[in-house]
């Protein structure tokens, strides 16, 4: 009766195992898409001219950005936190193409200033 209730409790422990590996599986995927999709919108904005005409806001989309990546690969940061993370990642490409697609829909009435002259 003992190696029954063992193997049966092995069992359940495997099964609780694999279970959580897909679930993580999954949160990892999503995370995926959602990386995805914001660097998507950073390369965007880069085609618009954000490499040269907004430096400061780029970079700070891209560490963003890096930075969630980082939080959801690590398994000791809770999920809201990483959430949070891609948040802001989101948030500072959002605010940079809209920049970027502002100031392009303006054509010739905008021009963007180099720190050089």
């Amino acid at each position: 009766m003992k190696n029954r209730n063992r193997s049966f409790l092995s069992l359940l422990v495997l099964l609780a195992v694999a279970v959580s590996g897909c679930a993580a599986g999954q949160v990892t995927r999503s995370f995926n898409d959602r990386s995805d999709e914001i660097a998507a919108k950073i390369a965007e904005a880069e085609r618009l001219g954000a490499r040269r005409c907004a430096p400061r806001e780029l970079a700070r989309a891209k560490v963003e950005l890096e930075h969630a990546r980082h939080e959801a690969l690590e398994p000791h940061y809770p999920r809201e936190w990483v959430h949070r993370g891609f948040d802001k990642a989101e948030s500072a490409a959002n605010e940079l193409l809209e920049h970027r697609r502002l100031a392009t829909s303006l054509g010739a009435n905008f021009r963007c200033f180099d720190n050089g002259g």
